[in-house]
């Protein structure tokens, strides 16, 4: 992507974003709460920072 995505595709991977991120803590919550706090921080994290350095488009 050569320019700032507008305001729906950003909107759009906002979504995305927040359904990871609940669908992190409803697993935490299915698993009876089994790994430590500070483990979900750092998952969040991880998930936070997570980003694709390249990636091609192929024309159809």
């Amino acid at each position: 992507m050569t320019k700032p995505p507008n305001s729906s595709e950003f909107r759009g991977f906002g979504f995305f974003v927040f359904n990871g991120i609940i669908g992190l803590i409803i697993e935490w919550i299915d698993n009876d709460f089994k790994q430590s706090p500070a483990y979900m921080d750092d998952q969040l994290i991880q998930m936070l920072n997570f980003h694709t350095p390249k990636f091609y488009l192929k024309d159809r």
